[in-house]
């Protein structure tokens, strides 16, 4: 937390991406544990581990207002991490 100028203390935007990512962590753990499976649960994973890396990269890697051609790789890459991860799964699908 730190200080704002009237003296009050106000959460900053780095320590409210680091709790939705806690948030998005559990959810994530929750579906795991509970014994959630499918093409659906596969896919709510996949896009939260999309949002998650999206997250880290934008808010840790200082990537939000950044051109394009420095943070497209990243986005690109979570795109093909999460699609062959996807693809493997439908592959072995009876």
């Amino acid at each position: 937390m730190m200080e704002d100028t009237n003296g009050k203390y106000a959460i900053r935007p780095c320590t409210v991406v680091w709790l939705i990512l806690l948030v998005l962590t559990a959810i994530t753990w929750f579906a795991g544990e509970s014994g959630m499976s499918g093409p659906g649960t596969v896919a709510l994973v996949m896009g939260l581990a999309f949002v998650k890396g999206q997250l880290v990269a934008d808010r840790f890697m200082a990537l939000k207002g950044v051109v394009g051609k420095f943070r497209w790789p990243v986005t690109i890459w979570l795109v093909l991490v999460c699609s062959a991860i996807g693809f493997a799964y439908w592959l072995g699908l009876p």
